[in-house]
């Protein structure tokens, strides 16, 4: 959603893409709109209504999503480092 600059994007074609059941992905968009990351529209269709979701563009998430992404993808995760000085600094 964040490269799609400006265009909602229906709340099945986000559940299709992410592969997450479509309860939860409308819990979570919900948490999105929550927290001002997104907006939720209503179209409504002869099929019914479809609920859409808008990213509003801000860079400051896109180190926290690269954060996100590493921490989800990788099995080891080193957090804290130790280093013992065997001399003073200067």
């Amino acid at each position: 959603m964040y490269s799609r600059r400006n265009t909602p994007v229906a709340l099945s074609k986000i559940s299709s893409k992410t592969k997450i059941d479509i309860d939860k992905t409308e819990e979570i968009m919900e948490r999105l709109c929550n927290a001002r990351l997104a907006v939720c529209s209503v179209v409504e269709t002869d099929n019914g209504d479809i609920k859409t979701y808008t990213y509003f563009n801000e860079t400051v998430v896109i180190p926290l999503l690269c954060t996100a992404k590493e921490i989800r993808d990788d099995n080891y995760i080193n957090w804290a480092m130790m280093f013992f000085r065997n001399k003073p600094l200067f």
